[in-house]
């Protein structure tokens, strides 16, 4: 954001103990204002100052608040699946998705993918991505951004976790972190992809998704 502007609204009204003609002259200091700052205002009766409210501010104290009522757990019961069938040619992939339930705001601390070990050489490497992330590819995919910048995945059984929330910068600098909680509201979507390299599938090869957090209580959307 650049530098904004101080903006001064002048307005007549009449002071309380002034007889009626009286005007008094008010001037008001706007401060700078956050991208999706909304401004209500109106005059107080009683010193004859002017009232203004940031309603954007209010909805920045209302997703804090919803992230102190916990209603519900992510854990594995929400893991989702993407296999690839065996015989599968290389270059074939495979999708899962979640999607947040209408009504809900999930907040989310990790994600963890689990790719398959290799069997002869087919080796899985996956990805997720986010729906709410807008996509920065010159082509965007409407699944959102994928959260790593090349899949994961080197042909051993392993998880990958990517974090959300307060941790040490050296973990985001990894790139399998961001600093803030992972927050995904009703009709929001995460996508698992996996891919087959190496060499045709010698059997079905299945990654998985778990998210981890908790539900909160949704205030705004």
């Amino acid at each position: 954001m650049g530098k904004q502007a101080v903006r001064e609204h002048v307005n007549d009204m009449r002071k309380p103990g002034l007889p009626y003609a009286a005007k008094q002259l008010v001037t008001v200091t706007i401060p700078p204002l956050a991208e999706n700052s909304i401004l209500v205002a109106g005059f107080d009766h009683f010193d004859g100052s002017l009232r203004v409210l940031d309603v954007g501010a209010l909805r920045e104290l209302e997703v804090l608040a919803e992230g102190i009522h916990s209603t519900g757990k992510l854990d594995t019961r929400d893991t989702v699946t993407a296999t690839i069938a065996a015989a599968s040619a290389v270059g074939t992939t495979a999708t899962a998705t979640i999607t947040v339930p209408a009504g809900e705001v999930w907040f989310i601390h990790a994600i963890v993918v689990h790719v398959p070990a290799q069997t002869v050489g087919d080796i899985v490497t996956a990805n997720f991505r986010i729906s709410r992330w807008p996509d920065t590819a010159t082509t965007p995919n409407a699944a959102g951004l994928a959260f790593w910048a090349a899949n994961v995945g080197v042909g051993v059984a392993a998880d990958f976790e990517a974090d959300f929330g307060e941790l040490p910068a050296v973990f985001i600098a990894l790139g399998d972190a961001i600093g803030t909680y992972l927050r995904l509201e009703g009709g929001d979507i995460i996508t698992l992809n996996s891919v087959l390299t190496g060499v045709a599938a010698a059997g079905a090869l299945a990654t998985t998704l778990t998210p981890y957090g908790y539900k909160g209580k949704l205030l705004i959307s």
